[in-house]
């Protein structure tokens, strides 16, 4: 009898837990409905702000990335604010000089404008003026984020600002990318270096030729050729053919001129005076001259725009016009109608040789 009752007893005590626990397990709530904690490296909420990236401020990456841990994870959210700035940047004007007829040229650079309005996205206008300086204070000004600069207006902005830098230059058939300053002299000629010119009579472009003139003695002054008998006579010609006439007329012993000094040598290298001399005007043979001195390559026209320009505007606008002349020649030739050989990368350190010519004139 005492043994029936243990067993009645067990099983009631299961039964009693069955009713108990049961209920109570039933009522808990499901994990998976259960948020999770981010795990380390996930992006963290981003806290809406108002970000204005305008055509007059300045592009701030670092927004871009602090608001991020994992470079892969952050992608969409990085590729989406960067699109941003097409919607806050507004127009992007293009600043140029004017030679000949303004509307006809107009005309003519039309389909450049098309093709960078296309491929950026934004509206792009054209700002046309008459003189060099206007195109400077333009830019410094903030009125236009892009231009069309001769070398030596892009170097005088750079010294005056520090806002803007170059992206591309034209090449030419040859690949040639810039120029150099030349002296010239007859192959037979006394003159075969600098230190022949002692006695000899120079010619070169009168003022205000920069690449003719003040880089050449900028550099004879640098090379110890800065006393007044170093050199025998300087001639003043209006251009560097002229001063090669002069040493046919016997009247100078050898010219300053300048060259790309690439390309075919027996037509005078791909573009300059002995170019000139050679193939176009026919009148000098590459056995009549040597080139007794030459200056470092002066970038050729740069394509230059303002520092605070947004990053992605500025990566978009080097993709585009490097592929260019490749993918769409009109709208290259449009653009650069002097230069076949498309654009090349072009930085500020390349125009230094220039640089320092034109700090010395504006500080003298």
């Amino acid at each position: 009898m005492a043994g029936l009752q243990k067993i009645l007893f067990f099983f009631s005590a299961i039964f009693l837990c069955w009713v108990i626990v049961v209920p109570v397990n039933a009522q808990e709530p499901r994990e998976e409905a259960r948020p999770e904690a981010p795990l380390e490296g996930d992006i963290e909420p981003i806290e809406e702000e108002e970000v204005f990236f305008g055509p007059h401020q300045p592009y701030d990456d670092s927004i871009i990335t602090a608001t991020t841990v994992d470079g892969e994870a952050a992608k969409p959210i990085i590729e989406e604010l960067k699109a941003d700035w097409r919607d806050s940047f507004g127009a992007l004007s293009i600043g140029y000089l004017i030679e000949g007829d303004e509307h006809r040229q107009r005309r003519q650079m039309e389909p450049f404008r098309l093709a960078l309005q296309q491929a950026s996205g934004l509206e792009v206008r054209y700002r046309a003026v008459r003189r060099l300086d206007e195109l400077i204070k333009l830019q410094a000004d903030r009125r236009i984020q892009y231009a069309l600069h001769s070398a030596s207006s892009y170097v005088t902005l750079q010294i005056f600002c520090k806002c803007v830098e170059p992206i591309v230059v034209p090449t030419d058939q040859a690949g040639a990318s810039g120029v150099h300053a030349v002296v010239i002299a007859p192959f037979s000629g006394k003159v075969r270096s600098l230190s022949d010119l002692k006695g000899n009579r120079l010619a070169l472009p009168a003022p205000p030729a920069t690449i003719t003139r003040l880089l050449p003695l900028s550099n004879f002054k640098a090379a110890g050729y800065d006393k007044p008998d170093d050199i025998g006579e300087l001639i003043d010609v209006a251009n560097p053919v002229e001063g090669w006439r002069k040493i046919i007329a016997g009247e100078a012993d050898a010219t300053i001129g300048w060259s790309t000094l690439q390309g075919d040598l027996s037509t005078g290298y791909s573009s300059g005076t002995l170019n000139h001399l050679i193939a176009t005007l026919q009148t000098a043979k590459s056995t009549d001259m040597r080139v007794v001195w030459q200056s470092k390559a002066v970038p050729n026209p740069p394509h230059v725009i303002r520092t605070d320009m947004p990053t992605p505007l500025k990566e978009l606008l080097r993709d585009f016009l490097t592929s260019l002349n490749e993918k769409n020649r009109v709208a290259y030739d449009a653009i650069s109608p002097l230069f076949s050989g498309g654009f090349s990368l072009v930085e500020d350190a390349d125009f230094a040789p220039l640089a320092k010519v034109i700090q010395k004139k504006n500080e003298g």
